[in-house]
């Protein structure tokens, strides 16, 4: 199984660190073949996830 996430800056590269660790873990309990790939940061990429290009420097913010 193939998982893409992706992330838009610091705090979603956390977010999504975590979501990596709790996917790897199920993945394994159910003898699943995983990989996640995405855009993110080190977080992600320390959880084990491929990343393809780092969002982390990435800032947004405003009024809607």
């Amino acid at each position: 199984m193939r998982i893409f996430i992706t992330t838009g800056e610091v705090s979603g590269d956390l977010q999504g660190g975590l979501l990596v660790e709790a996917l790897y873990r199920q993945a394994e309990k159910q003898n699943i073949s995983l990989k996640v790939e995405g855009l993110g940061g080190e977080k992600m990429r320390i959880a084990g996830a491929n990343i393809i290009a780092d969002t982390t420097r990435i800032v947004s913010d405003g009024l809607l």
